[in-house]
């Protein structure tokens, strides 16, 4: 990945959590229990979940894909090749990952690992 590009990913995934640092960790648990529960999940299961913890709409619309991001970066959450259609109305149908903790790897079918995640 370019390095000056990934220094701005990085900056701006920073910058969006640093403004509510509560709600960041509530998330990250929050996915984390997901990821054990659900063994696949989208981030639609995610925010679902959020909904019925009480866990409230970040302040950024960016902040659910910080959070995923550096759950991905450390290695607690990988992203799979499978994709499916959102059926969040704003989110227009799009493909959005499939991902799965880290500890369910070898209990899933090895072509829906992202084999460039692994390279990464």
């Amino acid at each position: 990945m370019n390095g000056q590009g990934e220094l701005f990913k990085q900056q701006g995934i920073s910058k969006v959590l640093k403004n509510d640092p509560l709600w960041e960790s509530r998330a990250t648990d929050l996915v984390i229990w997901v990821a054990k529960t659900y063994v696949s999940f989208t981030i639609e299961d995610v925010r679902r979940e959020a909904r019925d913890q009480n866990i409230p709409e970040p302040h950024h619309h960016n902040a659910w894909g910080a959070v995923m991001s550096r759950l991905a970066k450390s290695g607690t959450i990988v992203r799979t090749d499978r994709m499916v259609a959102s059926t969040r109305p704003q989110a227009h149908a799009r493909r959005i990952p499939v991902w799965i903790h880290k500890d369910y790897i070898q209990h899933c079918d090895p072509h829906w690992i992202d084999e460039k995640q692994e390279r990464d």
